[in-house]
């Protein structure tokens, strides 16, 4: 079974409305890698937070930014550092099996 990890900050949903839309920054193994383990990351715009949970159910890991708070968040510049349970708020990148995985500046 796979442990699946929601890595949403929870000062983005304290800050967020029903019903917002954000950024769902997703985790899924990386079948064009030869590495095992290997993730890549994709971002889906416009979803909700109860929408990225739904689709998140099978990821590595996921995340959900609320529209309000993207203007703050940038590339993954920690990719490949160790980490425990995220990389962060302030950037479009996740903790996957004990490391850092995102879209680099």
């Amino acid at each position: 079974m796979v442990d699946v990890i929601n890595q949403t900050s929870p000062g983005h949903l304290a800050n967020s409305k029903p019903g917002e839309k954000g950024t769902g920054i997703f985790a899924i193994p990386d079948p064009t890698s030869s590495d095992f383990g290997a993730a890549t990351v994709v971002l889906v715009y416009d979803i909700t937070y109860d929408d990225c949970v739904a689709r998140g159910e099978f990821t590595l890991g996921f995340k959900w930014v609320p529209h309000n708070a993207t203007k703050n968040v940038g590339p993954c510049v920690v990719a490949g550092q160790p980490c425990v349970r995220d990389c962060g708020d302030d950037a479009f990148c996740i903790c996957v099996k004990g490391r850092c995985v995102g879209l680099l500046p």
